[in-house]
């Protein structure tokens, strides 16, 4: 299973985020007109460890709300769930997680959709199989 994948299925079978973004939460990029709130996310980078069989993609993970408090719950939420992660993620066949490591999270206001957008950037290091 690749890391996108897991990270995925994982966001999506966590009920206490899925209770705030329902199933709006895409891969790459969200549908035109997409209810607010959603989660957008993609890999902004995966470097390799040369000597080991480990990767470390970093992923940005995008809120998306018409309410700021809204978006920073969601983030909250989303913080919870991968600082620190350790274990399988995505379920048995998953991704071999050794640590999830937060790095930055902004808040910006968007004025063309006036909306929030908080763009959670997190490194994922994983064992590959």
């Amino acid at each position: 299973m690749m890391v996108e994948q897991a990270l995925d299925m994982y966001m999506k079978n966590t009920t206490e985020l899925t209770d705030l973004v329902g199933e709006r939460i895409h891969f790459v990029k969200a549908p035109q007109g997409e209810t607010f709130p959603y989660i957008v996310f993609f890999a902004v980078s995966d470097p390799p460890f040369h000597d080991i069989p480990a990767r470390r993609p970093r992923f940005q993970i995008s809120i998306w709300s018409k309410n700021k408090y809204e978006a920073l719950k969601i983030k909250d939420v989303v913080s919870r769930m991968l600082q620190r992660y350790k274990g399988k993620m995505g379920g048995s066949g998953g991704v071999r997680v050794k640590q999830g490591v937060e790095l930055d999270s902004p808040v910006f206001y968007e004025r063309n959709t006036h909306s929030y957008h908080i763009p959670v950037d997190f490194k994922i290091i994983y064992l590959e199989a």
